[in-house]
């Protein structure tokens, strides 16, 4: 199951936690990797999972994924 979650994961390019950790705790977070493709860092965005839910999260997700992709591009890093 775990492997199927870090694959997951790894082909939507970010990962989510509700309530996971904490009860009243949701997160989403994107890779910032090097030249080599090397996860180096993450940037994410938390919250209390009552004010931070699906929707919010939905709407984090584009910006956050791109903020990561141009760190990831001034290391060098590139999808291609």
């Amino acid at each position: 199951q775990l492997e199927r979650e870090v694959s997951r994961v790894r082909s939507q390019g970010w990962a989510q936690a509700v309530r996971e950790r904490e009860d009243d705790l949701s997160a989403i977070a994107a890779p910032v990797r090097d030249t080599a493709g090397d996860l180096v860092a993450v940037i994410g965005v938390q919250g209390p999972a009552s004010r931070f839910g699906e929707g919010p999260m939905h709407d984090a997700r584009r910006p956050l994924v791109a903020a990561a992709t141009a760190l990831s591009a001034t290391l060098g890093w590139s999808s291609t």
